[in-house]
């Protein structure tokens, strides 16, 4: 089967809007900005973030509230064993919105910047196989963040949360509450799903956002320290030196030398 794709990084003013539907599977991506999304049966803001499924022939409609970017994919025909993937995403709704943390949108962003590069490329040799394997990563990188239903989408919630409020504390006992489970059958539900206590699952995206931020931004590690949840400089340097025997300066250095 000769699959049709569309893709595209999109950047939109304040004010600019579209309203359409088409036979094509979407899957758009807030990279920057803030906006509207609408169909017949929801209105919900999208922002930074925000990954909108939708199925074929469904009257959708986009608004920009701020200026904003997208990463577009549009697919006639979803390959046969990637379509389970799509499904499991949708669970049976025809339009559905998940929300990935800043580190997660990262890798997207840099998957989604490999899977242009690579189809732009001419000639193409296996190029369904080559279509599918791409459509497949990027699939699989979304399920491992969408919400199910069930005990799950409760500890899902709680586990994005956590993921984006890496700079304050977590209180297990407030989490267990906001998904109405008690604390034990919180902690091992999040152990059943994630394979780590809520505390570790904090403590890897913490330091998983810390190194992300030293490698590709300008922020100093002060400010990285803070955004991680740290008051001090020095107390962060203590965590992340404790975890990975080195401390961030040093760490800095090695990724800026390519050792």
């Amino acid at each position: 089967m000769n699959f049709q794709t569309s893709s595209a990084i999109a950047n939109h003013e304040p004010g600019w809007s579209i309203e359409h539907k088409h036979n094509s599977f979407e899957i758009s991506a807030v990279f920057e900005g803030k906006g509207m999304f609408y169909t017949e049966n929801l209105s919900k803001e999208i922002q930074e973030g925000s990954i909108v499924l939708i199925q074929k022939n469904i009257h959708h409609c986009y608004k920009a509230i701020t200026p904003i970017r997208f990463g577009v994919l549009m697919i006639n025909q979803l390959p046969q064993g990637t379509a389970q993937f799509f499904e499991q995403l949708m669970i049976t709704n025809q339009t559905k919105i998940i929300t990935l943390s800043s580190y997660e949108l990262y890798w997207y962003m840099s998957l989604f910047k490999n899977w242009l590069r690579t189809i732009s490329q001419p000639l193409l040799k296996e190029k369904d196989l080559l279509i599918k394997n791409w459509l497949d990563i990027l699939l699989l990188h979304l399920l491992q963040h969408a919400h199910t239903e069930g005990k799950v989408i409760s500890v899902s919630q709680a586990a994005d949360y956590i993921r984006n409020h890496l700079n304050q504390k977590i209180v297990i006992n407030d989490l267990a509450e906001r998904t109405g489970l008690s604390e034990s059958t919180f902690r091992r539900y999040f152990k059943e799903e994630y394979g780590v206590s809520p505390k570790q699952f904090q403590q890897e995206y913490r330091m998983a956002e810390a190194k992300w931020l030293i490698r590709t931004s300008d922020k100093s590690l002060q400010e990285i320290g803070e955004e991680v949840g740290f008051l001090s400089l020095h107390s962060f340097s203590s965590w992340f030196k404790k975890s990975e025997n080195i401390n961030p300066s040093e760490w800095k250095k090695l990724q800026q030398t390519g050792i």
